[in-house]
C-alpha cells in the first residue's frame, strides 16, 4: 500500500523506487467509508487485519445529522465549509518538534498497571490489538499530558484510548465500558473534593458568628489538612484558581481567629 511508506517511515515514493524523505509531522484523513468498503454500512469485520487500517492511531466515526435542530442550522448556516483560523493557534514544525521532544519526558508510570487491565479486558473480550498499535496509543496518552501542561500522566489522559481501541464500530460500546470501569478522572475527584471546601468553609464561617472558636479552628485544620494530602497534579487551571481562592480564604478566616475577641492574639 503506498500509504504505508509515509505512515511508516514518513518518506514518499513518486514511482521512481526512490523513497525520499519528508517533513511528515502526523498524517490526518478522512473518508466516507471504511477502507475495503462501498459504503458506512458494509461490513468491517475484515479491519481487524488490515495493515494500513491500524496504522491510522485516533479515529473518530462521524454519523449523518439526525436532530432537526442541528440539521436546521446545517441548511441556514452562512460560509459552509470556510474556515476562520486564528493565526495565534498556528504552530510552527520548530514548536511542534520541541512538543514531540517533550512528550518523549513525560513519565507513564502510573498508568502502566491501568494500560494492562484495559488490554487483559479487552483480549477475554476478544479485542487484541498490536503491539505497535499500544506504542503508538501510549504516544497519544503522552501528548495528551504534554498538552495539559505536565510531565506525569494520569488515569484522564488515559480517556484519548476510546479513540484508538476499537477496530470496527461494532466494538465501540465494549472499548467505552471497559475504559469506564478501569479510568477514576482525578479532575472529578478534585472537583468533588473543591465542592467540599467550599461548604465546609461556609459553615465554618457560620460557626465563628456563633463564636465557638474551638470548633472553628477544628473544623479549618481539617480542610487545611484535606488540601495538603490531595494530589492537585491534574487539577484544572479553573480547579487551580478555585483552590488558590479557598486557600486564601482559609488563611484569613484563620488570622481572624486569631485576632477574636477585641484584638486579642492567641
Amino acid at each position: 500500500n503506498p500509504l504505508l511508506l509515509p505512515l511508516n517511515e514518513r518518506m514518499i515514493d513518486v514511482g521512481d523506487g526512490q523513497p525520499r524523505s519528508t517533513k511528515i509531522r502526523s498524517v490526518i484523513g478522512a473518508s466516507n467509508e471504511f477502507p475495503g468498503c462501498d459504503s458506512i454500512d458494509d461490513d468491517t469485520y475484515h479491519l481487524i487485519h488490515d495493515p494500513n487500517w491500524d496504522r491510522w492511531t485516533l479515529r473518530k466515526l462521524v454519523q449523518y445529522i439526525t436532530g432537526d435542530t442541528s440539521f436546521r442550522q446545517l441548511l441556514t448556516q452562512k460560509d459552509i465549509g470556510q474556515v476562520q483560523l486564528d493565526p495565534s493557534f498556528v504552530l510552527s514544525l520548530d514548536e511542534v518538534d520541541l512538543l514531540r521532544d517533550a512528550c518523549k519526558q513525560v513519565n507513564c508510570d502510573s498508568v502502566i498497571g491501568s494500560i494492562m487491565k484495559i488490554r487483559a479486558h479487552l483480549e477475554v473480550a476478544g479485542i487484541r490489538l498490536s503491539d505497535r498499535r499500544w506504542l503508538a496509543l501510549l504516544k497519544s496518552i503522552r501528548a495528551r499530558a504534554v498538552m495539559d501542561g505536565r510531565n506525569d500522566a494520569n488515569s484522564s489522559d488515559l480517556a484519548i484510548l476510546k479513540h484508538g481501541l476499537w477496530r470496527r464500530p461494532e466494538e465501540m460500546d465494549i472499548v467505552a465500558e471497559t475504559l469506564a470501569e478501569h479510568i477514576v478522572d482525578p479532575t472529578a475527584v478534585i472537583q468533588k473534593a473543591i465542592n467540599l471546601w467550599r461548604k465546609d468553609l461556609k459553615e465554618a464561617l457560620a460557626i465563628t458568628e456563633q463564636k465557638d472558636i474551638g470548633l472553628v479552628v477544628t473544623k479549618n485544620s481539617a480542610i487545611k489538612k484535606q488540601i495538603d494530602n490531595l494530589d492537585l497534579s491534574s487539577a484544572t487551571s479553573q480547579q487551580k484558581s478555585e483552590i488558590r481562592d479557598i486557600t486564601s480564604r482559609l488563611r484569613s478566616h484563620i488570622a481572624d481567629i486569631m485576632n477574636f475577641d477585641g484584638g486579642s492574639n492567641a
